[in-house]
């Protein structure tokens, strides 16, 4: 029986869909038969089968929701009477009048979905056998289809968007058909790639290299032979390591595609290289290209100037005032300055002190405090404190 069913649900509601999109009320009922088969109840009906009966049916290649009207109920227990509808799952059926809707459906567990899908409404239907059957084939939801999809969506918002396949239909009617087949015959022409540019050509020299004592009539021969030599040596050393690599790898056994350079010279003249004209990079080298040529150096400008020039940068705290100098025969006492230092209100409790150290140093020493400037801060207050000491015990001895 399961060839029975071919898939046709797909074709009906794309072309539904292209042919009224959101328009529900236009769409007309289909008037031939069909063959589905009824995989799954989601509702029971009542007893007295006088309720619609909700369902799922399949056409072996996708499931879409079918819903019942009383009418078709009414038909089949008419034709069938003392069977029931719900106990023919699995069976093949087949059906008419029928037409797609947006509504909710009631799930198994006795709720409705939150938001309305496509739906089969069918107004008919006859039992053709095979109850109890598995599903035929590999059935997937309807709405798995991108075009089915993107309808659905579009019925659940506003502004036209259920009509997308429409637009959509339209707009591939007005295109020609052999478009498509026009663009497949268009081939781009292939351009060859440019051949790659030839190296330049250069004279050859030609120089025995055989071992043993060779006789130079000049000192150009001589460079010859040596260069000669030197390129052959790099040459075989190249084409072992070429035949070694080849050997462990079979990927490298193809032939080349640019031909090792020639090791015969012909015997040209040599000219003289002047020793002011700047060398090449290398001395020896590996091939007959000519190397680029290094530029002259030139020694950097040499400045007569040896001292290193500071540049002046504005201070932003002023430098400090230099202090007045004091006369060699300066007899007044020894000034200590200190930066940002104010001295008006230290000079009376201070006076004291000075005119008792003054009268220390030209009484007890024999000279003035002026006359000797290595005597620190220091060495006066202890010479002080000595004095101040020695006066104190005087009075006392003198009271005793």
């Amino acid at each position: 029986m399961s060839d029975a069913l071919l898939p046709w649900i797909r074709d009906y509601i794309i072309s539904i869909a292209e042919s009224y999109g959101a328009n529900f009320s236009n769409i007309p009922l289909y008037p031939k038969n069909k063959k589905v088969q009824l995989i799954q109840f989601l509702t029971y009906g009542s007893d007295n089968q006088d309720t619609l009966i909700w369902a799922e049916i399949s056409d072996k290649q996708y499931i879409i929701p079918v819903k019942f009207t009383k009418d078709a109920v009414a038909d089949y227990c008419a034709a069938r009477p003392g069977q029931r509808l719900t106990r023919h799952k699995g069976a093949i059926f087949r059906i008419s009048r029928f037409r797609p809707i947006s509504t909710r459906i009631p799930t198994t567990s006795g709720t409705l979905t939150t938001e309305p899908t496509l739906v089969l409404e069918c107004s008919s239907l006859v039992d053709l056998g095979s109850s109890g059957e598995a599903t035929f084939g590999s059935p997937e939801p309807i709405l798995n289809h991108p075009d089915i999809r993107l309808w659905n969506d579009g019925l659940k918002k506003d502004g036209g968007a259920g009509y997308a396949l429409v637009y959509h239909h339209s707009y591939s009617n007005l295109a020609p058909r052999n478009v498509l087949k026009n663009r497949k015959e268009e081939r781009v022409p292939i351009l060859s790639p440019p051949p790659p540019p030839s190296p330049p050509k250069h004279s050859e020299i030609h120089v025995d290299i055989t071992r043993g004592k060779a006789s130079f009539s000049s000192i150009d021969a001589y460079h010859a032979f040596w260069q000669a030599s030197r390129v052959s040596f790099v040459m075989s050393s190249h084409s072992t390591r070429i035949m070694q690599k080849t050997a462990k790898n079979p990927m490298y056994q193809e032939p080349p595609t640019i031909a090792p350079p020639s090791l015969e010279y012909a015997q040209t003249e040599v000219e003289f290289e002047d020793i002011n004209i700047p060398s090449s990079r290398s001395a020896t080298p590996f091939s007959a290209w000519e190397a680029t040529p290094l530029p002259r150096a030139s020694p950097a400008p040499y400045d007569d100037d040896n001292q290193q020039r500071r540049s002046l940068v504005p201070r932003k705290i002023p430098r400090p005032a230099s202090p007045v100098p004091m006369p060699k025969n300066h007899t007044g006492p020894a000034l200590i300055l200190a930066p940002n230092s104010d001295t008006s209100q230290s000079q009376s409790q201070s006076q004291s002190i000075q005119k008792e150290a003054e009268g220390f140093f030209r009484d007890t020493l024999g000279i003035d405090a002026g006359d000797y400037p290595w005597l620190d801060l220091w060495r006066i207050k202890e010479i002080m404190a000595r004095t101040l000491h020695a006066r104190r015990l005087a009075n006392m001895s003198n009271i005793t």
